[in-house]
């Protein structure tokens, strides 16, 4: 199966989620604080893949951070809302197999 990598919704230009399951930071810049002079200056923040972790759930979890604030989203959710669209009003993100360690898009 190919990989493949799309925005997650709410937070594009920020994270991608794979069609397997994986969620990555971008690359950016962001402006630093402006030191004791007063002047500002830029840092480039290389992209990396984000650390899921277990909810007492059972399911996998992110924290995703945009503007100064964190969310805490679910994997599954993510990539279902990625790769078949939104999420209508009183549905849930089902695992196909059953299996909760399985968030690919398949």
């Amino acid at each position: 199966m190919v990989e493949e990598w799309r925005p997650v919704p709410g937070y594009e230009g920020y994270y991608e989620v794979s069609s397997l399951g994986k969620i990555r930071s971008l690359d950016r810049i962001v402006t630093l604080s402006p030191n004791r002079w007063g002047g500002t200056s830029k840092k480039r923040i290389a992209g990396t893949e984000i650390k899921s972790f277990r909810k007492n759930s059972g399911y996998w979890g992110v924290m995703l951070r945009r503007d100064g604030a964190f969310q805490n989203r679910l994997v599954h959710a993510i990539v279902c809302e990625a790769f078949h669209g939104p999420r209508p009003d009183g549905m849930d993100a089902a695992h196909e197999d059953g299996d909760r360690d399985n968030c690919a898009a398949s």
